[in-house]
């Protein structure tokens, strides 16, 4: 429970006669001592209230998310109905009508999808009917096993929570008084001024004495507009009076267009949501380029194309980007056509130029951007990864919009974007403006910090200045242009910073040492951050990374073949898959003497994995008999000359998870033959006199797989040396030849054993190596870092002023003649700035010394 003080006395609504009119200062002083008590519940009610006041923006939000939750034709009413007429109308649209036809539509679709469930469409059409009907041109109505809500319930769950939030909204209309007309239908603009004008008595209406009670008059003037209201109203009066009140469509098409671009700029002042669109529009711009390969049907992601040095999808959403540039340009453009605070009067027609263009421009990209991400993006997609437009299972590699997240995610960002143009079309554009940038407008360090920041982003600041150049009237050029709003900028960022040091520069504060928990807060974060960036590669390279995935083998083949010379190459053996994968034992460990080798560790040993190879070969050895008498020819020459080289190679393809560029590693290594082994070799293939060959120095391998650097390469660890021999066998059939190669035992020859290391994978790592990440990422960061510390002494002039504020202001007035177009006066203000800025004396007269030292003189 939380108290507040305030008197005991009554509060002074209950202690009013009608009559009674008490003096408005008691008022004030009598009812700042009541004496409240605000426990649990009142929370609840307040709650209560904020959410029945708010009504109007659940229909809205509701709408959009049914729209999102069943991505069809009759859910795409709900949007356009909202973002292309709903949210355009101030406050709200006229009386019943709208919520009226929208509960009257959602209840059709809401009976539509039940009656697709009765088993008279089997009846009528056949049981295929139902089994077969994909819906492929999205009606929204279909067999609920067929969707992907996969139930009744949920099927239709958004249909009935649109009806209760449009219920509860129409009650929420009857309560306040507002479901037969809304404000500005009981009395325009015109209509007040006129009554203002003719009746000076209004005019004490609305202002009084303190003798006066406003408590009184807002009561007189509540019941008299409530006995102007009918006492009942039952469903008939209300469709007389919708009967009475109808109208040709063209007129309300006239009526609606009349409130959205009015003639008289007093009903529409305007909002400024510049800064909103345009945090908007750049957000659209990142996901994009972040998310055009799963927008588009792919799982690519950002990082995996630049790797790979592929965009997928690019020609499909490189559309998207050119489209919301031009958004960007085109927004900018008509807030440049606003006049400044100063600014005398605004072109009207101007103005209503600017509005409608916005209007017509937000209707054609709300149709084309719901017909791309609903309809475009999902069908493209499916045919070239399904080759046909639609799924056929509804969720392996489907790109409909129920299932795309990213799609999702993209519409959800242009929502936001409708809204926010459907608030700057409703309240219409500025007439006055700033002549600053928004982002300037504020003198302290949150703001100069983002300020900073939107500097920092490459291109954003060239853009925005570059647009503003080629839009508004000037007499500057370009290189004038950017010269004085770098100078703008760096003025701001000066004064905020100086406000920080003036707090302190009182005299009686001269020589006052720096308080030391500041200076181990500061201090020590710069030095941790330096440290960090130094050592932090070293962490992120260790073992100690935490932020690491498991990159375990997943598949290994063994591909074996004589290489005759170095240029010829004859393939004898293939084994593309394992008979066994699993982790190494602590009791193999030790057998295998692993713990005493310097090149593995205790921590490696639970990365290391034990592979088998089937001893037989995939497929059958299909070498043809000229080739095969050629091989017979090489091992004759081997044989008789020894300057001939023939050897066996053994390659090993490794393949993993990660990362992704390089999924699969390749190792090789050679086996010479000698002259004993040639000869049985040669006995084998070309006379058939051998079976079996032993390779009695064959060492097993140990490798180990890296997961970060710029060219991945296995690493041998150790050739595990052993006194066992390895078999190489041609074995024949009827019509047929393939190769075993194993280790022999008793009973059977067994396959080839390996033993791999592959190292956990980070994604932080960018896949670099360490030289590399030190390279790219640390020495950046330390230049960077050494331009933040050391780059204000080539710019004393500009960063040290005590007070920048009449450099501003010049700077102020070059803006203000700049939107009063005034050319003349632009230049004249922008060459003075110049001027005083060439010369640092006068800098330091106007804008005060940074001397403490006492004058005696």
């Amino acid at each position: 429970m939380k108290k507040i003080k305030k008197s005991k006395k009554k509060d002074l609504e209950e202690r009013l006669s009608p009559d009674e009119e008490p003096n408005l200062q008691e008022l004030l002083i009598e009812s700042s001592n009541t004496e409240y008590n605000l426990n649990f519940t009142n929370y609840l009610v307040l709650l209560g209230c904020v959410v029945v006041s708010n009504t109007q923006t659940l229909v809205y939000l509701f709408f959009i998310i049914n729209h999102i939750e069943y991505a069809s034709l009759e859910s795409l009413v709900f949007p356009i109905s909202v973002l292309g007429y709903a949210m355009l109308e101030y406050p709200r649209p006229p009386g019943f009508s709208f919520f009226r036809v929208m509960l009257l539509y959602t209840q059709v679709v809401f009976f539509t999808k039940y009656t697709f469930q009765l088993d008279i469409w089997s009846v009528l059409f056949g049981s295929d009917f139902v089994g077969t009907n994909k819906d492929s041109y999205k009606t929204g109505f279909n067999v609920v096993e067929k969707t992907y809500s996969q139930n009744l319930l949920y099927y239709t769950f958004w249909d009935v929570a649109c009806m209760l939030v449009l219920l509860l909204h129409e009650f929420y209309l009857i309560k306040v008084g507002l479901h037969l007309k809304a404000e500005y239908q009981i009395e325009t603009l015109e209509e007040a001024e006129k009554q203002a004008l003719e009746s000076p008595e209004n005019h004490k209406a609305l202002s009084y004495s303190p003798q006066e009670s406003p408590r009184l008059e807002f009561r007189r003037r509540t019941e008299s507009y409530n006995s102007e209201m009918p006492s009942q109203m039952d469903s008939s009066s209300l469709f007389e009076v919708e009967l009475s009140t109808k109208k040709s469509v063209f007129k309300k098409v006239k009526e609606f267009y009349n409130r959205l671009i009015p003639r008289n700029k007093k009903e529409k002042p305007g909002t400024d949501y510049y800064a909103s669109t345009f945090i908007v529009q750049f957000c659209i711009l990142i996901y994009i380029f972040a998310f055009f390969s799963q927008i588009d049907g792919e799982s690519k992601d950002i990082s995996e194309a630049l790797q790979s040095n592929q965009f997928s999808g690019f020609g499909t959403n490189h559309t998207d980007l050119h489209n919301t540039f031009r958004k960007v340009f085109l927004s900018r453009k008509d807030f440049s056509g606003c006049k400044t605070a100063t600014s005398p009067s605004a072109p009207s027609s101007k103005l209503d130029y600017i509005l409608l263009s916005k209007l017509v421009l937000h209707m054609i990209l709300l149709v084309l951007v719901h017909a791309l991400i609903f309809w475009y993006f999902p069908i493209n997609a499916n045919i070239r990864i399904l080759d046909t437009p639609y799924c056929k299972d509804l969720h392996e590699r489907c790109s409909n919009f129920e299932v795309n997240r990213a799609l999702q995610g993209f519409y959800v960002l242009y929502c936001v974007y409708f809204v926010i143009v459907c608030l700057q079309i409703r309240d219409g554009l500025p007439s006055y403006r700033d002549g600053t940038f928004p982002l300037m407008r504020h003198d302290n360090i949150y703001a100069k910090a983002v300020f900073q920041c939107y500097m920092a982003l490459p291109f954003v600041f060239e853009i925005r200045t570059l647009v503003d150049w080629t839009f508004t009237k000037t007499a500057l050029d370009f290189w004038q242009w950017f010269k004085f709003e770098d100078v703008l900028a760096q003025l701001y960022i000066t004064k905020v910073i100086q406000m920080g040091y003036n707090a302190r520069s009182f005299e009686d504060r001269i020589g006052e040492p720096i308080n030391g928990w500041f200076k181990c807060l500061q201090g020590g974060c710069v030095l941790f951050v330096i440290l960090l960036i130094i050592t932090g590669p070293l962490m992120l390279f260790s073992s100690l990374n935490p932020i690491k995935e498991a990159n375990p083998l997943e598949r290994m083949s063994v591909e074996i073949g004589a290489v005759v010379q170095n240029s010829n190459y004859y393939r004898f053996f293939l084994a593309s898959r394992v008979t066994s994968v699993e982790y190494i034992s602590d009791e193999e460990w030790t057998y295998m003497s692993f713990d005493k080798l310097k090149e593995l560790t205790a921590e490696e040993k639970d990365l290391m994995q034990v592979l088998t190879i089937p001893a037989f070969s995939d497929s059958l050895w299909d070498i043809t008999p000229p080739s095969k008498m050629q091989i017979c020819n090489y091992l004759n020459q081997t044989l008789n000359e020894k300057g001939l080289e023939f050897s066996l190679e053994f390659v090993y393809n490794f393949e993993r998870p990660y990362p992704p560029q390089q999924k699969v590693l390749t190792r090789s290594s050679r086996y010479p033959l000698d002259q004993l082994k040639l000869g049985a070799l040669h006995r084998m293939l070309c006379e058939e006199k051998e079976s079996q060959i032993l390779l009695s120095d064959f060492k097993g391998e140990v490798i180990k797989l890296p997961s970060s650097g710029d060219n991945i390469k296995p690493i041998l660890v150790k050739e595990r040396e052993s006194n066992s021999s390895i078999s190489m066998t041609l074995q024949r059939t009827d019509k047929s030849e393939y190769w075993e190669i194993g280790t022999p035992s008793k009973d059977q020859v067994q396959g080839l054993k390996f033993y791999i290391i592959s190292e956990n994978y980070s994604p932080v790592t960018f896949n670099f190596s360490v030289a590399t990440f030190y390279i790219s990422v640390v020495y950046v960061a330390g230049r960077l870092l050494r331009l933040w510390t050391g780059g204000g002494k080539n710019n004393l002039v500009l960063t040290e002023m005590p007070n920048p504020q009449p450099l501003i202001q010049l700077s102020i007035g070059v803006l203000v003649s700049r939107m009063t177009e005034k050319l003349a006066e632009e230049e004249i203000f922008y060459y003075e700035l110049i001027d005083i800025l060439r010369s640092p004396e006068m800098i330091k007269s106007i804008t005060g010394t940074s001397s403490r030292k006492e004058k005696t003189d």
